[in-house]
């Protein structure tokens, strides 16, 4: 099953022992997709974000991306064969597969169908590293969330044989995220305080929601390994 999410903006929030550390936010807009995720981690607020261009309102076949971390930005193509080039050079390597932040596709449909497992291949835009990817559904189970414990579907993403995230889902919806430890929730208030977002016009909104963060919040997570959500 294909979800097509036009006119759809995601978010949600990370918390480290009750208080917000930072949120991710992803915004659908025809066949394009800009993500932005900020975490703090004690002093130091990592800021990512990747603007998607896909070939069709759905499905997880893209065209461009251009990703920005650590002051450093990746741009890359793919044309309508597979051939895809970073910053103009060919990267056979990366050929039928999908760049990590536009994952999120295959995670949606993934959780609106029923099928029990899904394999692809996938790449990570900071280092170019591919992966064998896997979202595997598992049983229900009890999992904490900002408004109690719940009785979700665990289901895991392996990155080779890593176990890289786990979600947890009811009724097709997320309702818990774990990032290697940390911890995110999808947030009902989204649509309203995201009006008005736009990739370039962003780090007001993702630094608002840390106000009432601590001013120290340990770490909940190796930032490295956090930067690149399937979503």
């Amino acid at each position: 099953m294909e979800v097509d999410m036009t006119g759809t903006v995601l978010l949600e929030e990370f918390h480290d022992d009750g208080a917000k550390a930072g949120v991710l936010i992803r915004k659908f807009v025809g066949q394009d997709l800009d993500s932005i995720m900020t975490v703090r981690f004690g002093d130091h607020l990592l800021r990512l974000v990747q603007h998607t261009e896909f070939a069709g309102p759905t499905g997880p076949e893209w065209r461009s991306f251009t990703y920005i971390g650590h002051n450093e930005t990746t741009s890359a193509s793919c044309s309508a064969d597979g051939i895809v080039t970073v910053s103009g050079k060919a990267m056979p390597a990366l050929e039928r597969a999908v760049p990590s932040y536009a994952a999120v596709r295959i995670l949606l449909d993934f959780l609106a169908g029923k099928q029990r497992e899904t394999t692809y291949r996938e790449f990570l835009e900071g280092d170019l590293t591919v992966y064998d990817a896997r979202l595997i559904r598992l049983g229900k189970e009890s999992v904490e969330t900002p408004t109690g414990t719940v009785e979700a579907t665990r289901i895991e993403l392996h990155r080779g044989s890593t176990l890289a995230n786990t979600f947890w889902e009811q009724d097709g919806h997320l309702v818990a995220s774990d990032w290697n430890g940390a911890m995110s929730y999808p947030s009902t208030t989204a649509t309203r305080s995201s009006r008005g977002y736009t990739p370039m016009s962003s780090r007001p909104l993702t630094t608002s929601w840390l106000a009432d963060a601590p001013a120290r919040t340990r770490s909940v997570a190796n930032s490295k390994r956090m930067e690149h959500p399937p979503r």
